[in-house]
Order: structure tokens, then C-alpha cells, then sequence
């Protein structure tokens, strides 16, 4: 059966509907959907605070990241501090597994459970399953 939790982006709101993090040890949330504030704190701090409670298969959505480029809400193209430029940092996490830098780059929660990042019309569509460490061989003979 499904559970709809519907709140403004404030967590503080959010938290009295489903209670502060430290009050549960794994809720069974499986879509999450942030369509609440449109300030890059709000939507970063959302993204920081929901997806560790995400379960394994669960997806996350954030809408409206538009407003990263919107002058009227102090966006711009490439703007630092946007939530678009902070969750263009997620794509390299996956990636964490192949660094020759383990102490600046290293496999983390995020490249532990992230699959996929889908960048669409003002939504980021995050897919979240377990990802094994990739395992290397090698096959056939040397041929030198």
C-alpha cells in the first residue's frame, strides 16, 4: 500500500510528518519527490537529507531545478552554489571505483548506491540500487 507524504520543502515541516532522522533507523521510503522549495538550500539540503533514507531500489526526484538558471531566483548559467551545479558533483561519484587517488577520490554511500542520474526538462531523476565494487579479469593469452 502506498503512503503519501505531501510537505513543503522545509524540513522542519517535512520532519513532523515523518519524524527527524535520528528518531528511526530505516524508514521504508521508496520515491521521494521534492517539489517543495526552489532555493538551492532548500533542494540540497532536501537531496542530503532524503536519499541516505531512500531504500535500495528507490528513485528520487527534484523538480523544478530550472531555478539554478533563473535570475529571479539568483540562478545563472554555472552559477556555484546552484542546486544544477551541485548535482553535476553527483555524476562523478559512480565513477569513484577506477581512481589511481583513493585519498582525494574515493568510493563512498553515493557510488556505493547511485545507478543512474537522468537530467530532464527542469527534473533529476536519481536511481538508487546496490552497486558492487566492479571486479576486473582478464581472459585469453598475451599475444606479445
Amino acid at each position: 500500500m502506498w503512503r503519501v507524504l505531501s510537505a513543503d520543502a522545509v524540513l522542519e515541516i517535512i520532519f513532523r510528518f515523518i519524524g527527524r532522522p535520528r528518531d528511526y533507523e530505516s524508514p521504508h521510503v521508496d520515491i521521494v519527490i521534492d517539489d517543495g522549495g526552489h532555493t538551492f538550500p532548500q533542494q540540497i539540503a532536501s537531496f542530503e537529507k532524503f536519499y541516505p533514507h531512500l531504500q535500495p531500489q528507490g528513485v528520487y526526484l527534484c523538480e523544478d531545478i530550472h531555478t539554478s538558471v533563473a535570475p529571479h531566483f539568483e540562478g545563472g548559467y554555472r552559477r556555484p552554489g546552484t542546486f544544477l551545479e551541485y548535482s553535476k558533483g553527483l555524476i562523478r561519484p559512480p565513477d569513484a571505483w577506477y581512481t589511481f587517488e583513493p585519498e582525494r577520490f574515493a568510493a563512498d554511500p553515493l557510488t556505493r548506491s547511485t545507478y543512474a542520474l537522468h537530467f530532464y526538462d527542469s527534473v533529476l531523476v536519481i536511481e538508487k540500487r546496490p552497486i558492487p565494487q566492479p571486479q576486473q579479469s582478464l581472459t585469453g593469452k598475451p599475444s606479445f
